[in-house]
């Protein structure tokens, strides 16, 4: 049997009534036992669709990066297993981390050792539903600690890869504020009480 070259050119062309169109052509040239140019098969196919969805597909990635990079919420992806995949800047600055270092990181690096039981039902409910929310404590790259709220959605790339793509809001502040109102309401009301009593 001969052995093959083949060569594969795409190219766009102008139709007759002004229509754009792209081109496949696959050539493959075969050769006799000794090495010898025997003939040439050519494919022609037109693939404006497919370039057409390529396109579309890029600038929806275009956009999206955008969108991630430049939120300023807390946004990543990460493994079935809790590995992170990517993480936008303001995520990462968040805890302390650039966002080189915070790929080496996992969920169980930025929770508390005695909240890792809860990490792993979160794995597991992500899986079996689909997508889990709720508030989780995490751990600063100084030690101290901030509270998220956060939401997480299984995804499937096309080659049946699955992950999990998350976002978090930190409510640290909103939370410290509540409970300083919760205290200052319970103080109010022991004091007129005691004012109530003494007279």
């Amino acid at each position: 049997s001969g052995d093959l070259s083949v060569i594969t050119l795409q190219k766009r062309y102008n139709t007759k009534i002004g229509n754009q169109v792209w081109i496949e052509l696959v050539a493959t040239l075969v050769r006799d036992e000794q090495g010898k140019p025997q003939n040439i098969i050519g494919q022609v196919q037109d693939i404006t669709a497919k370039k057409t969805w390529e396109r579309k597909l890029l600038l929806s990635e275009e956009k999206h990066r955008g969108f991630f990079e430049n939120s300023q919420g807390i946004m990543c992806t990460h493994d079935l297993e809790g590995n992170f995949q990517t993480i936008n800047p303001a995520g990462a600055e968040c805890l302390g981390y650039s966002t080189e270092e915070f790929l080496h990181l996992s969920l169980f690096d930025i929770t508390p050792q005695n909240t890792h039981d809860r990490t792993r039902i979160y794995l597991e409910k992500i899986i079996s539903k689909g997508s889990y929310k709720g508030l989780v404590k995490v751990e600063h790259k100084n030690g101290t600690f901030k509270t998220w709220l956060y939401s997480g959605v299984l995804s499937e790339l096309l080659d049946g890869n699955k992950y999990v793509i998350g976002n978090a809001v930190d409510v640290t502040e909103r939370i410290k504020m509540e409970r300083e109102l919760i205290n200052a309401k319970v103080l109010a009301q022991r004091n007129a009480h005691a004012k109530d009593v003494f007279l």
